[in-house]
C-alpha cells in the first residue's frame, strides 16, 4: 500500500503491522509493549533504538516501509491496552482485537510533519505535567501547611488579640506553682529536682533553678506578648510515665485503658472515652489519668510525630499504658497544651531532642525541659476556640 501527496488512506491495522509468535530479533524502529501479566495495565510502549531480542512476554509491532518509525510509535501509543485485554489470573493483550483498529494513514511526507509538530509540543506537555503535579502537591499539602501556620501564630500570641483586662500569665503560673507545692507536701506527686522559675529583668530573660540565676536569652525562640510568660514544661504540674499494657492483656469489657499506639491510630486532638479495656485485677496495678490531663507518646516511628499529644476530656480515670506519659495538675487549658505540642516550634524541639531512627524515643525529662509560651488563661480559651474554627475551614480546602 502506498500513500502519495496529501491523500489519507483508511486501512486495517493488520494491513501494515505484524505480530511475532515467538522470541526473535526485532529490528530498530519496532514498537514493543508488555503483552502478559500485570504490566499490561501500565500501558507502556517503547520504540527500539537498535535491533533487539524480544521475549515471549513482550509483544512487538513493526511498521512497514512506507511509515515513518516515529509516526508509527506515536500512532501506536494512542492504543489503550486496558480496553484490549482478556483473562484475569494472567491478563493478556487481545491482539486480534487490536489488529481490528482502523487508523487514518497520511502520506509519508505528512507523517514526518506530524512527528515534527508532536516533538515541538512534547516539551510544553512535559512542562504542563510538571506544573500540574506541583499544583496537585500544593493543593494536597496546603490544608496541613495552613494548620501548622495557624498553630505557630497561636503560640506566638499572634492569632487572637490580647485583652488588657486579662489576668497576666505570671499570676496563673504562681497559682500552678502553689498547687504543685501543696501536692508535693501531701505526697501526691514527687518534688521536681530542677524546679524552674523564668522571669524578665533589664529586658532579658532569666531562669532561677535553686539558688542559681542564669540568663537564657539565647534559648528564647521568639517574642511573646507582654502579659504572657515563659516557663519550662516541667514547671506545669507533673509528667508521669505509664506502665506497660500488652495487647494480649486487653479485654472486651473491663476498666478503660489507653495504649501508646492508639494515640497514633485512634485518637485525634481529644477524647472522652477509651476504646480498650483491662481486667480489674490488672487495672489496680496501673497508673491513671483523669479529666483535663493530656497524654503524649514516648515512642514513635519518626521525630516529627513523636510525643503526639491528646487531651482526655471525659469522666473518671483511665489506665495509662507504657511508652506514653500523662501531664497532670498543669492548670492550663488542656487543648492549648495539645496545640502547643503540635506547633512547628515544638515539633522542632522534639526533632532535636528525640533519639533513634527506626524506633524513636523521647523522655519526660526531655519534654519537661521544653520552653512553653504561656498566655493568660482567658486568652488560652480564645486561642483554642479560634484554632478549632480555623481548622474547620482549613479542612474544607
Amino acid at each position: 500500500m502506498n500513500a502519495t501527496g496529501n491523500e489519507v488512506y483508511l486501512c486495517n491495522s493488520n494491513s501494515f503491522l505484524k505480530l511475532p509468535n515467538s522470541m526473535k530479533l526485532f529490528s530498530k524502529g519496532a514498537v514493543v509493549y508488555p503483552k502478559n501479566g500485570g504490566a499490561v495495565f501500565t500501558n507502556k510502549k517503547r520504540i527500539l533504538g537498535q535491533d533487539s531480542l524480544v521475549d515471549l512476554n513482550t509483544g512487538s509491532y513493526t511498521p512497514f516501509s512506507q511509515m515513518d518509525e516515529k509516526f508509527f510509535y506515536y500512532l501506536f501509543s494512542t492504543v489503550d491496552f486496558q480496553k484490549y485485554y482478556k483473562g484475569t489470573a494472567l491478563p493478556t493483550v487481545d491482539m486480534d482485537a487490536v489488529q481490528e483498529i482502523v487508523w487514518g494513514l497520511p502520506s509519508l511526507a505528512e507523517q514526518k510533519r506530524i512527528v515534527t509538530a508532536i516533538e515541538l509540543t512534547l516539551p510544553l506537555i512535559d512542562k504542563y505535567e510538571e506544573t500540574h503535579s506541583q499544583l496537585s502537591r500544593l493543593q494536597n499539602s496546603f490544608p496541613e501547611a495552613l494548620k501548622k501556620s495557624i498553630l505557630q501564630e497561636a503560640v506566638q500570641g499572634k492569632l487572637v488579640p490580647q485583652d488588657p483586662s486579662d489576668e497576666p500569665a505570671e499570676a496563673l503560673l504562681e497559682r500552678i506553682r502553689a498547687e504543685k507545692q501543696r501536692l508535693i507536701k501531701e505526697g501526691k506527686i514527687k518534688k521536681d529536682k530542677h524546679d524552674s522559675v523564668i522571669f524578665r529583668r533589664d529586658n532579658s530573660h532569666y531562669e532561677k533553678r535553686g539558688p542559681e540565676e542564669v540568663c537564657i536569652d539565647e534559648e528564647i525562640p521568639f517574642e511573646i506578648p507582654e502579659n504572657w510568660a515563659w516557663c519550662r514544661a516541667s514547671s506545669l504540674g507533673t509528667m508521669i510515665r505509664g506502665r506497660g499494657i500488652k495487647r494480649t492483656e486487653t479485654v472486651a469489657q473491663g476498666r478503660p485503658c489507653i495504649r501508646y499506639g492508639e494515640i497514633y491510630t485512634t485518637y485525634e486532638t481529644s477524647f472522652d472515652s477509651a476504646v480498650s479495656f483491662v481486667p480489674e485485677t490488672l487495672d489496680k496495678d496501673c497508673l491513671h489519668f483523669s479529666s483535663g490531663d493530656v497524654v503524649f507518646t514516648l515512642t514513635g516511628e519518626n521525630k516529627v510525630d513523636i510525643a503526639k499529644t491528646v487531651a482526655f476530656l471525659g469522666e473518671g480515670q483511665i489506665a495509662a499504658g507504657g511508652d506514653l506519659a500523662f501531664w497532670t495538675h498543669h492548670g492550663m487549658n488542656p487543648l492549648y497544651l495539645v496545640y502547643y505540642m503540635a506547633s512547628p516550634y515544638c515539633i522542632e524541639l522534639k526533632r532535636r531532642t528525640a533519639t533513634g531512627d527506626i524506633i524513636v524515643h523521647i523522655s519526660t525529662s526531655k519534654v519537661g525541659d521544653f520552653l512553653v509560651p504561656i498566655p493568660p488563661i482567658k486568652e488560652q480559651n480564645r486561642i483554642v476556640s479560634a484554632i478549632e474554627q480555623l481548622f474547620a475551614v482549613a479542612s474544607t480546602l
